[in-house]
């Protein structure tokens, strides 16, 4: 008790010295280390996160970092988020220096988890909260491989029912015929012309998805959301380029500017909606940084992070609800995802490697 409440002290004085320190125009601007998510303040967290270190792990989907993991039995049962990673792929989990092949075993497509199996034995078993869900203004802390906290946040909207978004972003562009993609008129204020396509380009690929059809593009651009950059390789007067687009909103500009706002502080998660129970608090998480567990200051497992929805949102699914669909696993009411169905299209190349 006593060191939760010098950690609880510890981290309401770093959030003091950020309110007083911009209660003047005239005093210097906060250093950036000493904001809430400034690492001076994560490492008052450090003693939070002792116990739960050992059970994280990277998701490796091709060598590249897909999103965090947990190790929730002894025998090699990893949990993690599903949308982030696909089985047709080569999935492996990371500890330090070692990797070992994960398989997936579980899938639930409501809450989007996944389970990972593993040959590796001999985890701990993770110290979950069982009690009420943590409340509003309640530290959260997101434990990463490093003995510093990836994140602290605190708990900014109670359990809730995220619907999903159904809307995807545009190109706002017409295309001439089916057999090929290519653009015969564009909109005024559209997210083409504003990138500089041209009346005339034949779209080629979408990031590294082959388009060879119309459909094929109308397909691939409903899979990105309003704000959202993509790169298109274009055949232009017989040469390629190469032009990043930011897709509009499908009703206005004013809607476009806001879902590019949201993306201000990064990259949000592939899936960010349509979960039937989550809690929102404002750490600042990378996509890949989700699927991990988040802590309170007494270092019992609050939740799995499970999606970066805004520029100051990040979703997490409650203790008992996780518990819940671990049940469900081992009473075999947990479909399996075949391996024949791909979710996700390969890390481009440009994405993130893991250091």
């Amino acid at each position: 008790m006593r060191l939760r409440l010098m950690m609880l002290c510890g981290g309401l004085a770093a959030l003091s010295v950020a309110a007083l320190a911009s209660s003047s125009a005239a005093e210097k601007a906060l250093p950036i280390d000493r904001l809430t998510n400034g690492a001076r303040v994560r490492v008052a967290f450090e003693p939070s996160i002792v116990a739960v270190r050992p059970l994280i792990v990277h998701v490796l989907m091709d060598d590249r970092a897909a999103a965090l993991g947990m190790a929730v039995s002894e025998d090699g049962l990893i949990l993690t988020k599903a949308s982030e990673i696909d089985p047709i792929h080569k999935l492996v989990i990371k500890q330090g220096k070692e990797t070992h092949p994960v398989r997936v075993v579980g899938w639930s497509d409501a809450h989007d988890l996944a389970l990972l199996k593993t040959d590796k034995r001999g985890w701990t078993a993770p110290n979950w909260h069982t009690g009420a869900d943590p409340t509003v203004g309640q530290f959260l802390i997101t434990p990463g491989m490093e003995k510093t906290p990836l994140a602290v946040g605190v708990v900014s909207v109670s359990r809730r029912t995220i619907e999903k978004d159904e809307t995807h972003g545009v190109l706002g562009v017409q295309l001439a015929g089916v057999e090929q993609a290519i653009i015969e008129d564009m909109f005024e204020q559209s997210a083409a012309l504003a990138a500089g396509v041209r009346i005339g380009d034949e779209i080629k690929r979408v990031g590294n998805v082959a388009i060879n059809s119309r459909p094929d593009l109308i397909r691939e651009i409903a899979k990105h959301g309003p704000g959202e950059t993509v790169v298109l390789e274009i055949r232009r007067n017989g040469k390629i380029v190469v032009i990043p687009v930011t897709l509009s909103h499908p009703f206005g500009t004013f809607l476009s500017r806001i879902a590019q706002q949201n993306r201000l502080g990064g990259e949000i998660s592939r899936r960010s909606s349509g979960f039937p129970t989550v809690i929102q608090h404002d750490s600042t998480l990378k996509p890949q940084e989700c699927g991990g567990p988040a802590v309170n200051i007494d270092g019992q497992i609050v939740g799995i992070n499970i999606a970066r929805s805004g520029r100051t949102e990040s979703l997490m699914i409650p203790s008992s609800v996780v518990l819940e669909v671990l049940q469900s696993f081992r009473d075999g009411k947990l479909p399996l995802l075949r391996s024949t169905s791909p979710l996700t299209p390969p890390p481009p190349p440009d994405a993130e490697p893991l250091k």
